[in-house]
C-alpha cells in the first residue's frame, strides 16, 4: 500500500505496478487505512464504480493547480497595472492621498474597486490561461499517461477544470452585479478628477423627458451644483421665457413642494411660472410659490449632477436591475448600444464558458506540452471571440442589426454549438 499522498507520485517510472497504484490512488480508492484491492471496489451489480465519485483526490489536486495558476496570473498582472498607474500618475495620486488621509485609504477607495473591475474584465482570459496551463503541466509531467492507461478519458481528467471555471464565472457575475455597482462613482472618476470638490467643465446634456437643454460654465459634483447655469426650456402654455440663467443651480430631490430638479439662485432675469404641454409646471417662480425667494426659481429636471457628469461611466458599472431601470427613465437617452449591453450582460456567463470549451480541447487533443504554444492558443481564441463579439455589438449599436437582442445573442448562438461539439469530441 502507498503511505504517501504526495502528488509527485505521478512522476514515477511508468511500469505496470506504478500505473495500477497511481490509478487507484488518484481516484481515492487506495487508502492507507483500508486494506482493499481494486477488485473489491465494485457496486452492487459488480461493475467498476471508480468514475462515480464527484471529486476525487486527483480532482482536488488539479483544482488546486488551476487555482494557483489563476491567482499567480491575476496578482502578477494586477500588481503590474497598479505599479504602472502609480508612477504614471504620481503627482495626482500624491495629491489624492493627502485629500483622503493616507496611503491605506487611497488604496481602499481607489485601487480596490479597480481590482474588482480588473477581475471582471480579465476573468475569461485568465480562466482559459489557468485551465490550459494546468492541463499542459499534467501532460508535460506525464501525469495524464497513468490515468489514460487506467482507462480514464481526457474529458474526465479535465472535469475539475470546468468546475473551477464555473465557480470563477459565478464569482465574476456576483462581482459585476453587486460589488462594482457599489463603487461605480469611484470607478467613474480618474486620478485627475478624483476630488468631487473640484470645479470641472459641464458637458452638454438634454433631458429627453422634458426637452430641457442643460448648459453651464462649471459643475461641482460634491455640492450637486452648476455654476452659471443656462437651461433652455421648451415653450409650453405659459408665456415665460424659454431661457433661464442664474449664478448657481443646485440639484434637489423630490419633496412635497416640487419634483426633483434644480433650484436656481441669483436669477439674472424676470421669470414667471410656466406649464408645459401636459399641464405640468416647467418653471416654478416666486410669483406663485412663496417658498421661493425673489431671486430664485425652480426647474424640474430628471438629470442629477452625477448623471450629467458621470452618466455614461456609471451606466457601465451598474448592475443589471439598475440598467433596466435606467432604460425606463425617460430623461436619459438610452441608445441602442446600451440596449445591446443589457442583453450582452445576460449572455456573458455563457460566452465566458464557451471560451473555455473551445480553447481547452484545442490543447488537450494535440497532447501539447509546450507552454508557449498553449499561451498562443489562449491568446488566439480570446482575440477571435472578442473581435466577433465586438463586431456583432457594433452592428447592433449602429442599428445595422435592427434588434439589440439579436446583436447580443447571435455570438452565443454561433459559438456555443461549436463549444459543445468540441467538448463532445473530447469525450469521444
Amino acid at each position: 500500500m502507498l503511505a504517501t499522498r504526495d502528488p509527485s507520485i505521478f512522476n514515477i517510472e511508468m511500469n505496470r505496478f506504478s500505473i495500477t497504484c497511481v490509478f487507484q490512488y488518484s481516484f481515492g480508492k487506495l487508502a492507507s487505512t483500508q486494506n482493499r484491492s481494486i477488485d473489491t471496489i465494485r457496486d452492487g451489480n459488480g461493475s467498476n464504480c471508480l468514475h462515480r465519485q464527484i471529486m476525487t483526490i486527483f480532482d482536488w489536486y488539479i483544482l488546486r493547480l488551476f487555482a494557483k495558476i489563476f491567482l499567480v496570473c491575476f496578482v502578477s498582472i494586477a500588481g503590474l497595472f497598479i505599479v504602472v498607474h502609480v508612477f504614471t500618475n504620481f503627482e495626482e495620486m500624491n495629491t489624492n492621498t493627502q485629500l483622503v488621509g493616507g496611503v491605506v485609504e487611497i488604496a481602499r477607495q481607489f485601487y480596490l474597486p479597480r481590482l474588482a473591475l480588473f477581475f471582471d474584465q480579465m476573468a475569461p482570459l485568465l480562466i482559459l490561461v489557468a485551465a490550459i496551463f494546468a492541463f499542459t503541466l499534467l501532460q508535460r509531467n506525464n501525469e495524464t499517461i497513468a490515468l489514460e492507461a487506467g482507462g480514464v478519458s481526457k474529458a474526465r481528467i479535465a472535469r475539475p477544470l470546468f468546475f473551477g471555471a464555473i465557480a470563477l464565472i459565478a464569482l465574476s457575475v456576483l462581482n459585476r452585479e453587486f460589488i462594482l455597482p457599489k463603487h461605480r462613482q469611484s470607478l467613474a472618476r480618474t486620478a485627475q478628477t478624483w476630488s468631487d470638490n473640484q470645479e470641472r467643465p459641464l458637458p452638454f446634456q438634454i433631458d429627453y423627458a422634458t426637452g430641457i437643454v442643460v448648459r453651464g460654465n462649471k459643475v461641482i459634483p460634491a455640492k450637486q451644483t452648476i455654476i452659471e447655469p443656462e437651461f433652455q426650456i421648451p415653450t409650453g402654455k405659459g408665456s415665460a421665457s424659454s431661457l433661464v440663467a442664474a449664478e448657481l443651480a443646485t440639484f434637489k430631490s423630490q419633496n412635497k413642494n416640487h419634483p426633483k430638479g434644480y433650484l436656481f439662485q441669483g436669477v439674472t432675469q424676470e421669470v414667471n411660472s410656466s406649464v408645459d404641454s401636459e399641464n405640468q409646471h416647467s418653471i416654478y417662480a416666486p410669483d406663485e410659490f412663496n417658498w421661493l425667494a425673489h431671486d430664485q426659481c425652480f426647474v424640474p429636471c430628471g438629470l442629477s449632477v452625477d448623471q450629467i457628469v458621470y452618466g455614461r461611466q456609471m451606466q457601465r458599472y451598474s448592475g443589471l436591475p439598475q440598467l433596466i431601470r435606467q432604460a425606463k427613465n425617460p430623461s436619459v437617452d438610452f441608445s441602442n448600444q446600451q440596449k445591446v449591453e443589457i442583453h450582452a450582460r445576460i449572455v456573458r456567463p455563457l460566452m465566458d464558458l464557451s471560451i473555455l470549451m473551445i480553447g481547452l480541447p484545442l490543447v488537450i487533443s494535440r497532447r501539447e506540452r509546450n507552454l508557449f504554444f498553449s499561451a498562443a492558443v489562449c491568446l488566439s481564441v480570446v482575440i477571435f471571440l472578442q473581435l466577433s463579439l465586438f463586431g456583432f455589438h457594433s452592428l447592433g449599436a449602429m442599428r445595422m442589426i435592427k434588434s439589440a437582442a439579436i446583436a447580443a445573442w447571435a455570438p452565443l448562438m454561433i459559438f456555443f454549438p461549436w463549444a459543445y461539439a468540441s467538448l463532445q469530441k473530447l469525450k469521444n
